[in-house]
């Protein structure tokens, strides 16, 4: 597929100016704006996986609306925006005029005003901007996005009008981006992986207390001390001292459970349902029963308490 990344050029003539203007000058309607010039806004919107992008004419009158499919970028569709307006004023052979450009993204701006650029479309909009900056002054100004700004509203509308629309073309639009690539095949392997859990054969009580690949509890369960990671593991797994694993090693000649002396000792009684431990488990875990799914959702932490306070933890 068509990439947007590019060896990393630099380019130091910069004939347009880029301006990041506080908040309140926007608010409190404080921006200049030199008599007669032409006034633009343009936005980018994703909603789901369609990308769309819009052009709003201030002054002149125009209002564009542009599809980019399902591959295209939010950042993408902001720099693609800036660079359809630019192209519609050097269309207009435009002289001796000044134009503002506006855009919410100040992401793009930043881009468009850096003396590196590794992106395609980065570089085409700067050309393109150069070209038009040759015969006129051009602006780009930051405009803050949902505060009100008639122009940027309109923009926002049309651009979430294009990311509704259908694209007619193939996909990429314009180019595929390295972290886009990376995103999709980590996803990719994520629920291959998820897969390869889901049917592999035995491991159920695993399956029953583990929610799998969830990168929140691993980094929480690796932020504790040693003992208590071995300790959190082992019961989640069943891999432990307990009766009912000893049992089946040939190591111990009883199951049974040593609380409550009537059912077989697995990590799935004592964490769930042992009699006994009821009050520990309300106190640690929230509840005096639980069901495995449920501990899944438990932080690492929360169950390290309960197994300390059982005195389950030095056994295992």
């Amino acid at each position: 597929m068509p990439t947007d990344d590019t060896y990393t050029e630099c380019n130091f003539t910069k004939l347009y100016t880029v301006e990041i203007p506080p908040r309140d000058k926007w608010t409190n309607d404080q921006m200049y704006v030199e008599e007669g010039s032409h006034i633009w806004y343009t936005d980018g919107s994703k909603k789901g996986n369609d990308v769309g992008c819009g052009i709003y004419g201030e002054r002149p009158k125009l209002r564009a609306s542009v599809s980019m499919g399902r591959q295209a970028s939010i950042f993408q569709a902001e720099v693609f925006a800036i660079n359809k307006c630019v192209e519609i004023n050097l269309d207009r052979n435009l002289r001796h005029q000044h134009i503002y450009i506006n855009s919410d993204s100040q992401a793009a701006l930043l881009a468009l005003d850096s003396l590196e650029s590794n992106s395609k479309l980065v570089q085409n909009c700067k050309t393109n901007l150069n070209a038009l900056a040759n015969s006129n002054k051009v602006t780009l100004r930051w405009v803050p996005g949902h505060s009100d700004i008639t122009g940027n509203d309109e923009a926002d509308e049309l651009a979430r009008k294009g990311a509704d629309t259908p694209l007619i073309g193939p996909e990429p639009f314009c180019g595929f981006t390295k972290r886009e690539a990376y995103s999709l095949l980590n996803n990719l392997e994520k629920r291959r992986a998820i897969d390869g859990w889901k049917f592999v054969r035995g491991q159920e009580h695993s399956k029953a207390l583990i929610k799998p690949f969830n990168s929140r509890y691993a980094k929480e369960l690796i932020g504790l001390k040693r003992h208590k990671i071995c300790a959190v593991s082992r019961i989640l797994t069943g891999h432990c001292k307990l009766n009912k694993h000893m049992f089946q090693l040939g190591l111990k000649q009883e199951a049974t459970c040593r609380f409550c002396q009537e059912t077989e000792e697995t990590a799935m009684h004592i964490l769930c349902s042992c009699g006994p431990l009821m009050s520990k488990r309300s106190i640690h875990l929230g509840r005096q029963v639980l069901q495995p799914y449920e501990v899944q959702d438990l932080t690492a932490q929360r169950i390290w308490n309960f197994l300390d306070s059982t005195g389950i933890s030095k056994v295992i």
